[in-house]
């Protein structure tokens, strides 16, 4: 049984709002000097976390923002589904168009908090009362597939869960997100599980070296004092305060839990010692209180590592608050050694991770500005569009910029503006789990896909960034459009693909058509406009329009679409 009706029904405003905010891709704000030198002392550790957890709003923000920004190390989130049985306190969007909704909330949570966000293709299917109820609808092994994936993928050091196995979270996915999780922090080192990861799709076994349970004194009241006592107990200050981002890590946590607002979970900014509570589930136990204590987190995992270890130490050191661009002939010798290292020394596969965090640091440390504008707010499928290329170089580097073969020098200060032509994407943006129906599970028939939390955009334009030194760099930013609102002031948005071109003798081509199209906004005629739409919703949803639509069946394969001066459904 496919999820359609009110569930599955996602209003118009809700698809065309969401989708300006898809995929996270709104432009990244310039970092200030402390937060560059922030990002440069991660630079030198190389250690990760995965922390698993049952739905959106399930994770721990407090402890993510402590291993992010004060341990520093890699973190991501794995959350099993993406919140479609929840409720939502916040519009009448339920099942599908509610899960893309928590999606996108999460994703922004991750932008506070630091870490980096995974999901399986299990879907909320409202409340269990027990994991084996859970398990029974989503089948167990896909599900356990997915989170040994995503592991392989990740390659953490450490896993945390925030719920029990004992039954003790409540709820029956809460308990199956622990089960799986140790099921597989067994299986994810074993080449004998799930081979099809490693023989068609080029995964390679990890196995983590440690399992913590999160608890707190919400399943026992002791747990403060079995921490004490208790070798397999530890505990961790997660309240310490961050000089160089001027918040103590709770009160960034409070904000990042407060993006889970459909949910109604607006937490407060704490301040001052809190305690959180991690019991040894698997591995081997450290032998002091430091959950880390034994595992290496140097750049002595990647070999030879001497160059890059010296280069990215010194780099924090030498670090100018008033001249951040003095750190890119450092920044340039440590991105020439990442790219120039033999893959096959780096198991954990660290180079491609710190290869990215570099060539960040490169453009935060210039200054440098590089957008793709388009001057409408929607793009039509498979047309052309005329873009801007907008640069800014705002450091005494000079850098090149390099597309469709055109080199431009990008001078200190100066901004630069190259007209393009793209041709626009032929598929509309559409949230990549829901292009197939499904169940209790999502159909994602490309494995790569599976733990993805979200595909970038369609319509992105490539440039190439060549340095001083010779080595060069890629990008793919997303087109974007730009306005300036009267109460918000200067607003800037990832550009839709699949918008409408509106005409008085227009039509829909049913060739493509995959379900309903959406309605427009801008009367042509009085009583009635007609349009060709690009934007397609997925087969059996609703688009709920602002005018009632009457479709209607031409000659030629041709869909008309009427619209009228009152409120209806489409």
């Amino acid at each position: 049984m496919h999820f359609r009706s009110a569930r599955a029904g996602l209003t118009l405003s809700a698809f065309l709002g969401l989708s300006f905010i898809s995929f996270s891709q709104r432009p990244p704000q310039q970092p200030n000097a402390a937060e560059i030198l922030h990002k440069m002392q991660k630079l030198n550790v190389l250690g990760s976390v995965l922390y698993i957890v049952a739905h959106p709003d399930d994770e721990n923000t407090r402890l993510i923002t402590w291993l992010a920004n004060g341990k520093k190390v890699r973190t991501g989130n794995l959350s099993l589904t993406r919140g479609e049985g929840g409720q939502n306190l916040i519009g009448p969007e339920l099942g599908d168009a509610l899960g893309i909704i928590r999606t996108q909330e999460l994703l922004e949570a991750r932008r506070i908090d630091g870490g980096e966000q995974f999901f399986t293709r299990a879907v909320d299917f409202g409340y269990s009362k027990t994991a084996e109820e859970s398990f029974a609808k989503w089948g167990k092994e896909q599900v356990l597939a997915d989170v040994v994936r995503v592991i392989r993928t990740f390659r953490p050091d450490v896993i945390i869960t925030r719920f029990p196995t004992d039954g003790g979270g409540g709820h029956g996915h809460h308990t199956a997100s622990a089960i799986l999780a140790q099921e597989a922090f067994d299986l994810a080192g074993d080449p004998k599980a799930f081979p099809e990861q490693l023989m068609k799709q080029g995964l390679e076994v990890w196995q983590p070296r440690r399992l913590f349970f999160n608890g707190s004194s919400w399943w026992r009241k002791d747990v403060a004092d079995l921490a004490k006592t208790d070798p397999d107990w530890f505990s961790v200050d997660v309240g310490g305060y961050d000089a160089l981002l001027g918040l103590s890590y709770t009160e960034i946590a409070g904000r990042s839990r407060s993006m889970h607002k459909s949910q109604g979970f607006g937490a407060a900014e704490t301040r001052g010692e809190m305690l959180e509570y991690l019991h040894l589930e698997k591995g081997d136990r450290p032998k002091t209180k430091d959950i880390f204590e034994g595992i290496d987190m140097t750049w002595s995992k990647v070999s030879p590592s001497a160059s890059m270890q010296a280069i990215a130490s010194r780099l924090p050191v030498n670090f100018k608050v008033d001249r951040p661009d003095a750190s890119i002939a450092d920044l340039l010798l440590l991105h020439k050694a990442i790219t120039g290292r033999d893959k096959n020394s780096d198991p954990q596969h660290w180079l491609a991770v710190k290869l990215k965090e570099v060539e960040a640091l490169l453009v935060a440390c210039s200054g440098l500005v590089v957008e793709v504008l388009s001057p409408t707010p929607t793009a039509i499928t498979s047309e052309t569009a005329k873009l801007k290329v907008v640069a800014t170089n705002r450091s005494s580097q000079q850098f090149d910029l390099v597309i469709d073969g055109r080199v431009t020098r990008l001078e200190e200060n100066k901004t630069t503006t190259i007209d393009i032509e793209r041709t626009a994407p032929s598929e509309a943006d559409v949230p990549f789990w829901l292009e197939n129906p499904h169940t209790s599970l999502y159909t994602i028939p490309d494995a790569a896909d599976i733990g993805v939390a979200d595909r970038p955009p369609h319509f992105t334009v490539s440039y190439e960034l060549r340095f001083p030194d010779g080595s060069s760099t890629t990008a793919s930013p997303p087109v974007l459009h730009r306005w300036v609102d009267r109460v918000k002031g200067e607003v800037t948005q990832p550009l839709p693909c699949g918008g409408c071109r509106i005409g008085a003798c227009s039509k829909v081509d049913r060739a493509r058509s995959r379900g309903f199209h959406q309605g427009g906004h801008r009367r042509e005629h009085p009583g009635r406009f007609v349009e060709r739409c690009g934007r397609m919703l997925p087969t059996r949803w609703l688009a709920r329009v602002p005018h009632a639509a009457t479709f209607q069946r031409q000659a030629g394969g041709c869909s008309w679409i009427r619209c009228h001066n009152h409120e209806g459904t489409g």
